[in-house]
């Protein structure tokens, strides 16, 4: 059975991997216009996540690190992030269900991402 955290995972993936797909189909000369590090970013580390169901402390670095870069690229420049809205709501309900314990152990800022 697949877990919530790991439904989210797979959620953006599948949009985003698709995004980069769809960019690199264009013609040459149109790829030098589109930046996909912030989504290669957010989903590099996503392989080692899927591997265990429950929220754990990597989950917490993934949030921290890798969703944080994505959502400042999103929030500074919507029109190039075509999933950025579905991506942040997703971020979001992977921050609902991290344990409480475990968020205030973390130190983490999520303010970011309650924008």
């Amino acid at each position: 059975m697949v877990s919530k955290k790991q439904e989210i995972y797979f959620f953006i993936l599948n949009r985003l991997l698709a995004h980069a797909r769809n960019i690199h189909r264009k013609p040459l000369w149109k790829r030098f216009f589109c930046d996909l590090y912030p989504e290669m970013e957010l989903v590099h580390a996503i392989p080692d996540q899927l591997k265990y169901p429950e929220i754990d402390r990597l989950d917490i670095y993934w949030i921290d690190v890798q969703a944080r870069i994505y959502v400042k690229a999103f929030l500074n420049n919507k029109q190039k992030h075509p999933h950025g809205e579905q991506i942040l709501h997703a971020i979001r309900e992977l921050i609902e269900i991290v344990p409480e314990e475990i968020k205030l152990e973390s130190g983490v800022d999520f303010s970011i991402f309650m924008t």
